[in-house]
């Protein structure tokens, strides 16, 4: 903002000066009565808030002198002599949001008269949040909020064409914009105004949506067993199925997944012969673009022995977590010989597993007990008879829809107190998986708080993880080929408060979903349990297939 140089006031007239002023405006003895005259005109001026100038004419029968000046405020002349003068008034900026004013007093002997000088304050800027957004390519609906400072309503005065207002409440604006298909980014303002306060604008940006057509896979690897898998196609021009080769591919539905994406699910029949065999998808786009997907099914051949593994999150302090317990003994009871439990207790259990909380961390466990299947499905502290049937359902369910993939095969060895575990995982489909192996104690005899017993002492707590040899959360690997046999090698010392005799080893594996469509029962992560297997500590356990 520009700043007008302000001319100082005048300093005190010298007593001099004064006194002429007296002697021009009083009578002498001997003469008539002399009539002192002032007029300033206009009697009150404003001066807007950037600063400026503003005239007074002032006339005076003798001398006459300007006081009461502001430092913000300056006249040039601030003083005159028996003459119709005009003086300027020059106001600096006024950089602040309040108006200031100031009276100025203009005498001349026994005469004065009063001039009002006011001028404005800086507007007040309305608030605006947030101030600069970039919208997303795809389109959103998006709120702004402004404030007033006198709490008054605000309006849109200006905005893109190609920005939607939606409504407002008070002022709270919600606006939409949808996806960008020009091929060009586009940029623009909002501004809110509300009169007598400064504009406030938000500034947008958008980026385009660049051509696109693209397959979530160039080759899928289908199991014996055969079974649904799914293409993600994303493009932003239209196309079109163009071959299907193998009588064994069946297309299925095409589901619109939003953001220019769309799934396409096929059937594949189970492969009766030992050899593999591959089929063919295609998909061009109306530019005649096309993208082939290979179909890989292997041949039929012997299963690995399965488990599914049931985690359970407990401690010797909870009430409730024996109605967990008597649920998981009831479910292996009905469903036997098909998952194996670990046991991990929590803070401030007799039997605190510190590891637990780095398995447990994809799980938000909020609550004990709690249950986790295979990964993917999380079990309440209920009935017995209701868990019993959601454990069993739950295992079921991962039998159904991932068939077992990994073969585990363990060896063990023991030195003194230091337990040697070598694992080799036989993997059926290439992929990212995760091994985890944990030491697991039997028989142990611990105090156990019960909700219907009150604190039991002698209670028997089995599959109690004990330590880990592998990450807690998973040593990762990839079977870079189907087929792939991938090999690990762990030792630990045992602690002297776990019972050699009593202790087993438990490897279990977990598969990336990939391609497989993830079902669970809460954000879990990308990966599932997929085999599980457990061996007494110095014994081996074979390969074992069924």
């Amino acid at each position: 903002m520009k700043r007008n140089i302000v001319f100082s006031i005048l300093g005190a007239l010298s007593v001099a000066a004064l006194g002429m002023c007296v002697s021009s405006c009083e009578q002498n003895a001997d003469e008539p009565a002399a009539v002192t005259s002032l007029s300033v005109s206009p009697s009150s001026v404003s001066i807007p808030c950037e600063g400026g100038e503003a005239t007074l004419t002032v006339g005076a029968s003798g001398n006459w002198i300007i006081s009461g000046m502001p430092s913000w405020l300056g006249a040039s002349p601030s003083s005159g002599n028996n003459t119709v003068t005009s003086t300027s008034l020059r106001a600096q900026s006024n950089d602040s949001f309040d108006p200031r004013s100031a009276t100025l007093t203009l005498t001349c002997a026994d005469k004065s008269s009063t001039v009002t000088v006011e001028q404005a304050g800086q507007l007040r800027p309305l608030g605006v949040a947030p101030s600069v957004m970039v919208l997303s390519i795809r389109g959103e609906t998006f709120k702004v909020k402004v404030t007033t400072p006198d709490n008054g309503e605000a309006s849109v005065s200006g905005k893109p064409e190609w920005i939607t207002l939606e409504g407002a409440d008070g002022n709270t604006f919600t606006f939409s914009v949808p996806a960008n298909y020009t091929e060009q980014s586009r940029s623009g303002e909002i501004i809110f105004s509300r009169s007598g306060f400064l504009d406030a604008k938000v500034t947008l940006s958008q980026e385009f949506i660049p051509m696109v057509f693209e397959l979530s896979s160039n080759v899928i690897e289908v199991g014996s067993d055969g079974g649904e898998v799914k293409v993600v196609v994303t493009s932003t021009i239209g196309y079109h199925t163009q071959d299907l080769i193998g009588e064994w591919i069946h297309e299925g539905g095409v589901r619109d997944l939003g953001e220019d994406r769309y799934e396409h699910t096929y059937t594949i029949d189970p492969n009766p012969d030992t050899e593999p065999r591959s089929g063919l998808i295609s998909f061009c786009n109306d530019n005649q673009v096309c993208v082939p997907v290979q179909i890989i099914q292997g041949g039929f051949a012997n299963r690995y022995k399965h488990y599914g593994l049931f985690m359970r999150y407990t401690a010797t302090w909870c009430p409730w977590c024996p109605m967990m317990a008597d649920a998981v003994g009831e479910a292996q009871k009905d469903y036997p010989d098909k998952f194996i439990q670990v046991c991990l207790h929590m803070s401030g259990s007799d039997l605190y597993f510190p590891d637990a909380y780095s398995i447990a961390a994809p799980y938000n466990i909020e609550y004990l007990p709690t249950g986790i299947v295979d990964g993917r499905v999380e079990i309440e502290n209920n009935d017995p008879s209701v868990n019993k049937g959601s454990i069993i359902n739950a295992l079921k369910q991962t039998q159904e829809k991932y068939p077992d993939n990994c073969g585990i095969e363990i060896r063990t060895s023991l030195e003194g107190r230091t337990i040697s575990v070598d694992a080799d995982i036989h993997a059926k489909a290439a992929g990212n998986y995760k091994i985890t192996v944990l030491l697991l104690e039997d028989n142990i005899v611990k105090a156990q708080s019960h909700y219907s017993l009150g604190t039991v002492t002698d209670y028997v707590h089995n599959d109690v993880a004990r330590a880990s040899l592998s990450d807690a959360g998973g040593t990762p690997f990839t079977a870079e080929v189907p087929g792939a046999v991938n090999s690990f090698h762990f030792s630990k010392g045992i602690n002297t408060a776990c019972d050699i005799d009593n202790m087993r080893v438990l490897v279990y594996v977990q598969r990336e979903f990939g391609d497989q469509e993830k079902i669970q029962s809460g954000d879990y992560g990308n990966y599932y349990v997929d085999n599980a297997a457990t061996v007494k500590v110095g014994e081996d356990l074979p390969l074992s297939v069924i």
